[in-house]
């Protein structure tokens, strides 16, 4: 009942306000979702009888922050200036989009191995870095 409210208030939302209001709090309820979906299976991992979550959601939590990146940079927004607009939007999304895909690929592998969190996270967040630097630094 909560998504079919929330779906419904996005919509009347972009009815009112324009698509860029509604694009902006769509993907930044996906990203909430990433980091949440990190936050609970970080805080429980000592009870996980396989890595299988704790590596996805170690991903999911790069996916929304590169997320935040794609939203934050659709054109018509104001926080990056001259890297911002349908290039930066669309080079984050289909990087986003690369790096979930890789992530559920991969995930199987840990479903009987162990994942060292630490380094996990680090490498996931150099492949991020790696968009944020390729797009907003080197163009």
């Amino acid at each position: 009942a909560f998504l079919v409210a929330f779906v419904s208030l996005l919509v009347v939302i972009e009815q009112l306000y324009g698509f860029l209001l509604f694009h902006t709090l769509a993907e930044l309820f996906t990203a909430c979702i990433g980091v949440m979906m990190f936050t609970v299976v970080y805080n429980t991992r000592h009870f996980l009888r396989s890595n299988f979550l704790l590596y996805i959601s170690i991903a999911y939590f790069w996916v929304a922050i590169l997320d935040v990146f794609h939203a934050l940079c659709y054109h018509g927004m104001p926080f990056f200036g001259q890297h911002s607009g349908a290039n930066a939007s669309t080079h984050f999304w289909i990087y986003t989009r690369i790096l979930e895909a890789f992530a559920l690929l991969s995930a199987p592998i840990f479903i009987n191995r162990r994942v060292n969190l630490w380094f996990t996270f680090i490498a996931f967040g150099l492949l991020s870095l790696d968009s944020v630097v390729m797009r907003l630094v080197m163009c």
